[in-house]
């Protein structure tokens, strides 16, 4: 497994798993991922290393997988960071969830954010067993948010933060 930077000419490969895994229809919001080639490409070069990166997660010289971590270019909320990741079937429960959990927080870090922030659905019990293990808490949910077929998702909201000192104002 090696983790690294996603490049331009990773963009057909990465539209490809991103919408294998949103046909999936239980681990991403997306119900499909078709933006053409090109078009992503120029997003990936333009990732700014200090607010956005997107990481792609290669096994025997293929990409499975990739981690998305957006910083907040609000001045209100540029301490914070938001964290998106996936993998293909056939690689999830194996280790590399938690190699892109410390790529993310590792990141955050080195930015000297104050909190990360993610969202998962309620039936994906790897995802939120691995959060918890980082730290991550329940900050909120919706409810019956998302629908497959006939069966309702609820959307857990969870918040993690670097340092002791992430309190609210009263």
């Amino acid at each position: 497994m090696h983790i690294r930077l996603a490049l331009p000419g990773d963009a057909v490969r990465l539209i490809e798993i991103t919408d294998t895994v949103a046909h999936e229809q239980y681990y991403i919001g997306r119900s499909s991922f078709n933006p053409s080639p090109e078009d992503y490409a120029r997003d990936i070069a333009t990732c700014d290393l200090e607010n956005r990166a997107l990481y792609v997660v290669e096994v025997d010289g293929g990409i499975i997988g990739a981690l998305e971590i957006n910083r907040s270019t609000n001045p209100k909320r540029n301490h914070t960071m938001s964290i998106g990741m996936f993998m293909l079937s056939g690689y999830r429960g194996v280790g590399i969830g938690t190699a892109l959990m410390q790529t993310a927080i590792a990141w955050g870090k080195t930015r000297k954010l104050e909190k990360a922030f993610l969202s998962v659905y309620h039936s994906n019990e790897a995802a939120l067993a691995l959060y918890r293990k980082f730290g991550f808490v329940e900050c909120g949910r919706y409810t019956k948010q998302y629908r497959v077929g006939d069966f309702y998702i609820d959307e857990i909201f969870m918040e993690y933060f670097f340092t002791e000192s992430g309190r609210t104002l009263n």
